[in-house]
């Protein structure tokens, strides 16, 4: 399934292929590394996975049809001009157009934006601007429209002043570099590369310079940290109730949580001892900490569920957009929990901007299809 996967040119099976070699694989490592491991959460591991590469490939994908909203780009450049205005004004008023480069102080960054107070609607805004941005920059690119593009990778620079979250500058050197290098080879192929040449790269790094910069900032954060997540998570949550939501979507139900601090600062602190250290954690992690087995069962469901629609909404767009797409959705799932990656970090609002880029398709209903 694994191999079928790889071979797939869709996005859903793209984006579990970036999974697979950034989670899935690390996972098994440390299984393999680390005896101590319990049984239960092996095997439970490898149902996981098991389910959204067979619901994969045995689910229909979503075929969505568009109407006339989204043929004449409206929506795309509300979409658009929302973002915009929401990072120049949380810039302007936060941090006084604050342009940050530096990697190595961004927990500073961090712990200063958790004071910001920023309402909840500006919050959201620039949270997904830090995935939709890059989409849009490559989008202008591919229509040749270089100077709004420009100006848009700027607020990408802006909005990474404002919470320091690493990912926004990854994800705009990811969309600039796919614009240019990627074409018709397999997606699967550029991954496993990527994946590679980074890698020997740290090796590099290392021998010649004796740092580890490369491997602090992604083969170990992007990596293994999540990897590692997986079972801190089952550790804490295999003696503990479940949360069933209620730390996420059901608390805006007045549903309150078992947990009153919020779990990632509460996994953080078990795994390390450090209470701000704040680990959150998709995939396996999420469907664990809300429903024990019975989420490992369910999520993957949802997840691939999520996926098609992705692929169904982002139909007859240029691979160049597909690529930068698919990484920062796949970011998006292994970092933090589903419901959060949809509102918070904008994939639902990503969902409707892919379906607003406009092409010549004919209008229409949602349907599926094999």
């Amino acid at each position: 399934m694994i191999i079928k996967t790889f071979n797939n040119s869709n996005l859903s099976s793209s984006i579990l292929t970036i999974l697979i070699i950034i989670s899935l694989i690390p996972t098994t490592t440390l299984i393999a590394y680390n005896r101590n491991y319990e049984i239960e959460f092996v095997v439970l591991s490898f149902i996981y996975w098991l389910l959204i590469l067979l619901l994969n490939i045995i689910l229909p994908s979503v075929v969505i049809t568009r109407r006339s909203l989204s043929e004449n780009g409206f929506i795309f450049k509300l979409i658009t001009l929302i973002l915009c205005a929401g990072v120049l004004y949380v810039s302007w008023k936060y941090t006084g157009f604050r342009f940050h480069f530096g990697l190595m102080d961004v927990y500073s960054i961090r712990s200063e934006a958790r004071e910001f107070n920023v309402p909840t609607i500006l919050g959201y805004i620039s949270a997904s601007a830090d995935n939709i941005l890059p989409i849009i920059v490559v989008y202008l690119l591919y229509k040749r429209k270089y100077l709004i593009s420009l100006f848009i990778g700027i607020l990408v620079l802006l909005n990474f002043g404002i919470a320091g979250s690493k990912h926004v500058l990854f994800l705009l050197l990811f969309a600039i570099i796919g614009f240019y290098f990627v074409r018709k080879l397999k997606f699967s192929y550029i991954y496993v590369w990527i994946m590679s040449i980074i890698v020997y790269l740290t090796i590099i790094e290392y021998k010649l310079f004796d740092t580890y910069f490369l491997t602090a900032f992604i083969t170990y954060r992007i990596v293994f940290i999540p990897a590692k997540l997986n079972y801190v998570y089952y550790d804490y949550f295999s003696i503990r109730e479940f949360d069933y939501f209620r730390q996420s979507a059901l608390k805006w139900f007045g549903i309150e949580s078992p947990y009153s601090d919020n779990i990632g600062f509460l996994i953080g602190y078990h795994d390390i001892g450090d209470f701000s250290a704040r680990a959150n954690n998709g995939l396996f992690s999420d469907a664990y900490f809300n429903f024990g087995t019975l989420g490992i069962i369910i999520f993957p469901f949802i997840l691939v569920l999520i996926l098609k629609f992705f692929e169904g909404a982002s139909k007859k767009l240029d691979e160049r957009i597909l690529f930068i797409v698919s990484i920062s959705i796949s970011l998006s799932l292994i970092s933090v929990p589903f419901t959060t990656a949809l509102l918070s970090t904008g994939l639902l609002l990503m969902l409707v901007l892919l379906y607003s880029i406009p092409r010549n398709n004919n209008t229409g209903k949602l349907k599926f299809s094999n």
